[in-house]
C-alpha cells in the first residue's frame, strides 16, 4: 500500500511542475478507451463451510481514462482509473467482480517517418475490488500503435490478485485471487 502511495505521490509531482528545460514541449495527454480481456485466473475461496478452488477463465470488459501529460515527443505518463467488470464460470461456480484500478500510466512513443506510431507501455498501482472489499497490486505492460491523430490499439499484459488470509476474527474466511489477463484495447487520445 505504501508504495502505492509513493508512485501516485511522485506521478502528481511530476505532473503537476513545470518541465523547465523542456517548458515548450510539455502539453496535456489525455485517453479514454475501452478494452476486452481474456483471463486465466487462480481462486480460493473459503467461507466457513464452503470451499471453491478453481482455475477459471475469464472474461472481461472495462472503460478507463488516463490524464496526464506529454513530455516532448517520446515519453508520457498519467494517472488512470476506470471500471473493470470481469466474468467467469466453472462446472462448480460462476464469478463476477467489479474492479476500480488506480494506476500510473507510462508510454514511450518510438519515431517514425509513417503515418503511424508505435509505441510502449507500462502500468503500476492498485485495484479495488468493490466485493469483498480490497486493494491489491495491479502492474503491467504491452505495445501499441497510434494508427490517426486520435486512434489506437494496445494489446496489454496485466497482473491483479489478491488475498484476504484468515484473521483471528474471521479464522472461517480465505480468499485469494490471482488474474493474469491479455487485454486488447481501444484509444481514443486527445
Amino acid at each position: 500500500m505504501k508504495r502505492f502511495i509513493i508512485i501516485l505521490v511522485a506521478m502528481a509531482a511530476m505532473i503537476s511542475t513545470p518541465a523547465t528545460a523542456q517548458k515548450g514541449n510539455t502539453k496535456y495527454y489525455g485517453e479514454v478507451f475501452v478494452s476486452g480481456s481474456a483471463a486465466k485466473t487462480d481462486i480460493h475461496l473459503k467461507l466457513w463451510d464452503m470451499i471453491i478452488d478453481g482455475t477459471p477463465m475469464m472474461y472481461g470488459v472495462s472503460v478507463q481514462t488516463i490524464q496526464g501529460a506529454k513530455f516532448g515527443e517520446y515519453f508520457s505518463a498519467g494517472i488512470g482509473t476506470g471500471v473493470d467488470l470481469l466474468f467467469g464460470a466453472t462446472d462448480d461456480f460462476s464469478l463476477m467482480a467489479a474492479l476500480i484500478p488506480v494506476y500510473a500510466d507510462f508510454k514511450f512513443w518510438i519515431p517514425t517517418n509513417g503515418k503511424v506510431t508505435p509505441y510502449l507501455m507500462a502500468e503500476a498501482g492498485g485495484s479495488f475490488a468493490i466485493e469483498p472489499r480490497s486493494i491489491h497490486p495491479l502492474y503491467g505492460g504491452g505495445i501499441g500503435i497510434k494508427m490517426t491523430k486520435r486512434f489506437a490499439m494496445s494489446l496489454n499484459y496485466i497482473f491483479d490478485g489478491h488475498q484476504f488470509p484468515n484473521t483471528e476474527d474471521d479464522v472461517n474466511v480465505d480468499y485469494r485471487f490471482k488474474e493474469h489477463k491479455v487485454q486488447l484495447r481501444f484509444s481514443w487520445m486527445f
